[in-house]
Formats: structure tokens, C-alpha cells, sequence
């Protein structure tokens, strides 16, 4: 069981996973927003998109093994007793199976999982190794290799944990994925097209170890409860992650393939300037975070741009191209979008969710799926002088309050579709309207 500071830690964080499915969700009902879409929003994400090869790999001889209970050992004539001097060994070099799926939940002893071999067929939720609900024993996964999963090792547990000398590649959503996990050491892993996704609460910082990993050659930078730090071009990290840190400033960047390029959880004051993110699952997430400043980097050809929940501060300046999903707001509040460039997003370039009180100006909303959507009391946004330019949905309104215009200048925003007479109508549930509209020719 949970004990008393554990809860108490999650309702502080107030956001918690259900069911180590990869969904967010958090008590202020901010959406789930990883890869997962609003209800009845598009399509799903590419995530769920068969893998693109001709004809499905080869996963040879295949051992599934489900664990639920310290006496399910014996079911697989697994050497060893269980204790921590002689502990259950599941040995890939020793046997006749090439492939192995593992999923272990409820017990208490202590197993070791070596020189195995995880290739998955690249399907949803087609994980190597599933850990949850453990808090005794211990587990030890060390010289293995994990390629083609959805996760190589999904993760929900207390127990003592040590991840090391393993292989992961080409996972589609993540090489290791850990939600909530305490006692985790995560030390002399490689990831290729891949990486760390971990949630985490700051109360369970002091019991994790992650060091020594690296992403397509380059350092897994991991950072806990760290102030005061710069990064700059002269530091190589294939993945960056910060959890409860303050003051950071990282500039010209690049990081490519890999799950978050840049992942911000519970911390403030964050600067990202003059980098470059692409090839990655999301390239920058920010979840609960203040003082964001996003200036002048270019996120291109990511799944999603940028995915920024419960935060706020400055997005300015920025390219954000060639995505499904470009920016999506869930849950912020108070901040200036300003300046962007978002292009060939193939849902939508912008979408906010239950994001209000926001300053959206200056924008170039071009060629994509939906130009800016607001949905689920997304209210009392202020929207004016972006270009919508060749969208094939310019912009769509759902919710209330929304202003479309500067009320002092008197100027609205600049519409490709625009007739040049009259008020231009926003498709939504809002009927709202542009009362001040220009054509595009207008803003040259």
C-alpha cells in the first residue's frame, strides 16, 4: 500500500498516471496530452500507426512470461529461491528462446533479468518488460537488449531497481518509461532512437540514480532538484530532463531521435534559446512548470512540436514545423505566444484545452490541418494581428470570451480567406467573429 507522505506527495503534484498507460491526467483535468488526443479530437497519433516496414519482423522463438505472485515462479522453472543472497534468474544465454516478453507484479523476492533479448513488433503498448505495483524484494535487468517495442521497460514501482548495461533501440515511445517510481537506479544504458521518459514528484528525487546513460552517443542529461545551471553547444546531450530544478538556461542545443528532446517537470524559471529539436516523439514538454521562456528555436519534424501543461511564461519567436501536432496548451494560463512560425503541422498548428487568459499576437498560423483551436473552456483568450495563411480549417472557437481583435488599435488578424468586406466569421461553437479583419495582402 501507499503509505501517508506518498499520498500526500501526489496530491501536492496533482498529477498522477493511470494504469502506467502513458495517458497524464491530473486533478485539475488537464487532458491527456502525451499521445493522446482530446475526445473525439482527430485522429490518433502516430503512435498507433503500424510500423513502417513491408511485412512484420521476425520475433523468433518467443517466452512469454506473467508473474504475479511470488509462487508463479515455480511455474517456469526459474533457478534460484528468491532471496537477495540467492535470487530467481531469468537468463536469455540459457534455453532455447530467442525472444522474451516479461511482466512481473505483486511479489516480493529478489529476481535477476540478464542477457535477454525484448524485440517487439513495434505494435501499441507492445512493451519488453512491464514492473508494477512492487514494493519489496528487489530487480535486477542488466545486459539485455530491447529493440522494436513500444517500451522497452514500463515502470510503476517501489521496489529497489537496478537498470544497467542494457541496450535499447528504435522503442517507439520510449526505451525506459518510469511513472512514480521510487527507488530506481538507471546507470550505463545506451539508447539509439530512443530514450528516458520518466514522471516523477520531487519528494521521490533523493531515492533515483540516473548516470552514465546515453542517447545516440550523446549523454542522457538528468537532472534533480539542480539550480543555477547552464547548457550550451559545447555540452552534448542526446535528452535532456529536469525535475524540481530552478534557474536554467540552455541555448543551441541539438538534439534529435529521441522520446522528449527536452523534458521540464515541477520546475521554474527555465530559458531554451537557439536550438534545435527534431526527429523526437515530443520535442519540448514543460508539465507544471513557471517561468518558461521559449525564444527563437526551431522544433521541426518532431511528432509534436511542443506540449506545455499547467505552465506559463514567454513562446516567442520560434519555428515550429512539420509536425502532426504543433503547440498544444492543456491547463496554462498567463502566456504570451508571440512572434512563432508554425507551419505544415498536419492536425492542427496550434490547440489549446482548457488554457485560458493568454496573449496570442503575431503569429504565422500557414498550411496545416487546423491553423488554432480553442476547446474545453479555453476562455478569455486575446487573439490578434496573426496571419492564418492557407490552413484548411483557419481557426475554430468552442468556448467563451475569446477576443479576436486588439481593442485599443482596433486591428484584428490577417486571413488568407478574408473577402476584404465585412467581419470574418470563426468556425466554433462560440459563433465567434473577427470584427476587425484584413487580408493577407495587408500584412506586407
Amino acid at each position: 500500500m501507499i503509505g501517508t507522505a506518498e499520498k500526500i506527495g501526489f496530491a501536492v503534484l496533482t498529477l498522477i498516471i493511470l494504469g502506467g498507460s502513458g495517458y497524464i491526467f491530473s486533478t485539475l483535468d488537464i487532458q491527456p496530452f502525451f499521445f493522446a488526443n482530446p475526445p473525439g479530437e482527430f485522429d490518433p497519433p502516430g503512435e498507433f500507426d503500424p510500423p513502417d516496414v513491408t511485412d512484420p519482423p521476425d520475433i523468433g522463438s518467443l517466452r512469454t512470461i506473467i508473474i504475479e505472485s511470488n509462487s508463479d515462479f515455480i511455474l517456469y522453472d526459474l533457478p534460484g529461491s528468491g532471496s537477495i543472497e540467492n535470487p530467481y534468474i531469468i537468463d536469455g544465454s540459457t534455453g532455447e528462446y530467442t525472444n522474451y516478453k516479461i511482466k512481473i507484479s505483486g511479489i516480493t523476492v529478489h529476481v535477476i533479468i540478464q542477457n535477454c533479448t525484448f524485440l517487439g513488433s513495434g505494435g501499441f503498448l507492445d512493451d519488453g518488460i512491464t514492473l508494477e505495483d512492487i514494493e519489496f524484494g528487489g530487480i535486477t535487468i542488466t545486459g539485455n537488449e530491447f529493440k522494436n517495442n513500444f517500451r522497452g521497460i514500463s515502470l510503476r514501482t517501489y521496489v529497489v531497481l537496478h537498470i544497467t548495461h542494457n541496450s535499447f533501440k528504435d522503442n517507439e515511445f520510449a526505451g525506459v518509461a518510469s511513472y512514480y517510481s521510487k527507488n530506481m537506479h538507471l546507470t550505463n544504458n545506451s539508447f539509439f532512437n530512443s530514450g528516458l521518459h520518466i514522471m516523477s514528484i520531487t519528494y521521490y528525487l533523493d531515492t533515483i540514480t540516473i548516470e552514465d546513460n546515453y542517447v545516440n552517443d550523446k549523454k542522457l542529461g538528468y537532472f534533480g532538484n539542480t539550480d543555477n545551471l547552464t547548457i550550451t553547444c559545447g555540452q552534448e546531450y542526446g535528452q535532456l530532463i529536469f525535475i524540481g530544478c530552478e534557474n536554467i538556461y540552455i541555448s543551441n542545443v541539438n538534439i534529435q531521435n529521441t522520446n522528449e528532446g527536452i523534458l521540464c517537470i515541477y520546475s521554474s524559471n527555465i530559458t531554451i534559446t537557439g536550438s534545435s529539436i527534431s526527429g523526437c516523439i515530443t520535442g519540448i514538454m514543460f508539465i507544471v512548470c513557471s517561468e518558461i521562456y521559449i525564444l527563437e528555436n526551431i522544433i521541426d519534424e518532431n511528432r509534436e512540436g511542443f506540449s506545455c501543461a499547467a505552465s506559463n511564461g514567454v513562446i516567442k519567436d520560434n519555428i515550429i514545423s512539420n509536425h502532426m501536432y504543433g503547440l498544444r496548451l492543456s491547463n496554462s494560463r498567463s502566456l504570451l505566444i508571440e512572434g512563432n512560425h508554425l507551419n505544415h503541422n498536419s492536425n492542427f498548428a496550434m490547440y489549446l484545452f482548457r488554457s485560458s487568459n493568454n496573449l496570442i499576437t503575431d503569429n504565422r498560423f500557414e498550411s496545416s490541418g487546423i491553423g488554432l483551436k480553442l476547446t474545453d473552456y479555453s476562455d478569455n483568450n486575446l487573439i490578434h494581428h496573426n496571419i492564418f495563411n492557407l490552413n484548411n480549417n483557419q481557426a475554430e472557437d468552442n468556448c467563451q470570451g475569446n477576443i479576436w481583435y486588439d481593442a485599443i488599435a482596433l486591428h484584428g488578424n490577417f486571413w488568407s480567406d478574408f473577402s476584404g468586406e465585412g467581419v470574418y466569421s470563426i468556425a466554433g461553437l462560440a459563433n465567434a467573429v473577427d470584427p476587425y479583419p484584413h487580408t493577407i495582402d495587408d500584412s506586407y
